[in-house]
């Protein structure tokens, strides 16, 4: 059923953006057919080479390949969507799936502190998972000065949006 909106999409790529994003996202994530979501990565392939500038596209795009298990690519297409973009709270919460995923527990902490300063001491639910996740696999890894960071950016969290992040705050001082 999908297939002839796909058609109509590849045809006329430019004119609807959204369209092609959304059925990219939703075949890429949501197929229990391998076949159709290599067919969703495929179509955001397509969107990324037709919109290289689109930073939430990219963030997207490496989401579905991480979703997928491609884990090497979604570092480097979410490492263009931070590059254009570095502001932008998803990609850096993304990233931070990743490198942690990779075994880059460092550099993860290092996302997740990114995420935390773009987001202007606001935390969203991914980047709580990613702290939480980190905290709690690697109780003995050593983070150095990123743990007392990521302390000030949880305290200025904590004031400015209470109910957002006291989870992740108990989980820090259960495990520091």
């Amino acid at each position: 059923y999908y297939r002839k909106s796909l058609d109509r999409l590849r045809r006329d790529k430019r004119s609807d953006f959204t369209a092609m994003a959304q059925m990219a996202n939703t075949l890429a994530h949501e197929s229990t057919y391998p076949a159709i979501r290599d067919e969703g990565l495929r179509l955001f392939e397509e969107a990324a080479k037709t919109w290289p500038e689109d930073h939430r596209l990219l963030a997207d795009y490496g989401a579905a390949l991480y979703a997928n298990d491609r884990f090497e690519e979604a570092l480097r297409v979410t490492d263009r969507a931070v590059a254009l973009e570095p502001g932008y709270v998803l990609a850096w919460s993304n990233r931070a799936a990743i490198d942690r995923r990779l075994g880059n527990r460092r550099e993860a902490m290092a996302d997740v502190l990114a995420a935390l300063r773009a987001g202007s001491g606001s935390v969203d639910a991914r980047t709580c998972a990613n702290i939480n996740e980190l905290l709690f696999e690697e109780r003995d890894h050593d983070f150095g000065d990123q743990l007392g960071e990521l302390r000030t950016l949880l305290e200025h969290a904590l004031v400015r949006e209470p109910q957002d992040v006291r989870l992740v705050w108990n989980e820090w001082l259960s495990l520091a």
